[in-house]
């Protein structure tokens, strides 16, 4: 059962990862324009990985505007426990060299993005009827693996932020880090 799903438009992704990046640039200046107190440098360090990140996912969602056009869309779900179980499953499966997919780091992420991944311009699933969950997984699991780094990070991102059911009864850690460092 999916949690929640959504549909990305790449175009409205790129903007919405360029507003990020550009928020971390302003707290990025205004950490090194600081008085270097105490605890500062490991926030920066934060702040700096944080960024590096969105910049990371900007440039794959980027290729993929380019590929396939800023309007083309990317629809991602949200996994349940029964659907995070699989993911679990198959990378200790992968690992232990049980599947065809070869053993590599970031199995972990490819298959999250993979699981949560509805439908995409590069995401062929012909006769989708026909296919067996595994089958399904196993070709979600080759589009995103084909991708570029950044693009299956920005893939786990979305997924893993339509994960959560706390529909408005809970903030994430990251609505609160962006709170507190814009005061």
């Amino acid at each position: 059962m999916t949690l929640n799903s959504e549909t990305l438009r790449l175009g409205d992704e790129l903007d919405r990862l360029d507003e990020q990046a550009d928020e971390y640039a302003q707290l990025l200046r205004d950490a090194d324009n600081d008085d270097g107190e105490e605890g500062e440098s490991a926030s920066a360090a934060a702040l700096q990985q944080s960024a590096n990140e969105i910049d990371q996912q900007g440039r794959g969602v980027a290729y993929l505007a380019a590929e396939y056009g800023e309007d083309a869309e990317v629809v991602v779900a949200g996994l349940d426990a029964g659907e995070f179980a699989r993911v679990e499953d198959r990378v200790a499966a992968i690992r232990a060299g049980r599947t065809d997919q070869s053993p590599t780091p970031g199995a972990h992420r490819n298959v999250y993005a993979a699981v949560g991944l509805q439908d995409a311009p590069f995401l062929d699933l012909e006769d989708e009827a026909d296919l067996s969950q595994r089958e399904r997984v196993d070709a979600k699991l080759d589009a995103v693996s084909a991708l570029p780094v950044g693009a299956t990070k920005w893939l786990y991102d979305r997924v893993d932020n339509l994960s959560t059911v706390s529909e408005g009864n809970w903030r994430r850690f990251g609505e609160r880090l962006q709170e507190t460092s814009t005061d």
